[in-house]
């Protein structure tokens, strides 16, 4: 389990991070943000120099977590990672950022643990969901997306908590996102969706070169 997740997760994190470390030494006048060679060392802590990759820091980090713990003993991981997580998670705002990449790894391993709590409950709630009508799911879909979309145009709780607005928008998002893939199994589009889902990390991190070139073009003519 170790072995595959280290050359599927880690090794893509660490070269994508230092070949982005070198690339910003060599071209920093088109480089999106500093970063000193002196600080290469925080990309073992999940600071790397190319944001996006923090997903897949984080990603092998928390799962890292949850086998150890799942393999010692399953409880832990919902009575004691579970529980810090969650602390982590609604406190980390008032650390000021101090341990970015290693609080981030808890604040999402509690999300990781819901999605295998609700995992090991998946055929009841795909039964559940299988038996709303077609319609009714369409519905479903339009209002918790809208809300999302609502709630990231005006943020109504960016000034009380943003833990709230992040807590919110996943939960809609995940509503709303999987009624919505439940109505697109029955179609034509599901294979073209299964086919892609295989690529989505790859996906991920390609698509960061697309928008770092675009972010370049739009400096630069922002800037004449």
């Amino acid at each position: 389990f170790f072995k595959k997740k280290l050359i599927r997760i880690l090794v893509p994190y660490l070269f994508l991070a230092f070949s982005s470390l070198f690339g910003k030494y060599m071209l920093p006048n088109i480089a999106k943000n500093s970063y000193s060679l002196e600080n290469w060392w925080h990309i073992l802590l999940g600071i790397p120099p190319m944001g996006p990759l923090w997903f897949l820091w984080s990603l092998f980090a928390v799962m890292l977590i949850y086998s150890v713990a799942f393999f010692k003993n399953k409880k832990i991981n919902y009575f004691i990672v579970l529980p810090v997580s969650l602390a982590l998670l609604l406190f980390y705002p008032l650390t000021g950022g101090a341990l970015e990449g290693v609080l981030k790894v808890f604040r999402y391993q509690f999300y990781f643990l819901i999605g295998l709590f609700l995992r090991e409950r998946y055929k009841g709630i795909k039964d559940f969901v299988s038996g709303i009508k077609d319609i009714y799911k369409i519905i479903v879909s339009f209002i918790s997306i809208s809300i999302i979309i609502l709630i990231a145009l005006f943020n109504p709780f960016l000034k009380l908590n943003s833990v709230a607005t992040i807590v919110l928008s996943t939960v809609f998002g995940v509503v709303g996102f999987y009624i919505l893939s439940c109505y697109i199994s029955k179609t034509k589009a599901a294979k073209i969706f299964t086919e892609l889902s295989e690529y989505s990390m790859d996906i991920y991190i390609l698509s960061y070169f697309v928008v770092l070139v675009l972010e370049i073009i739009y400096r630069k003519i922002d800037t004449n």
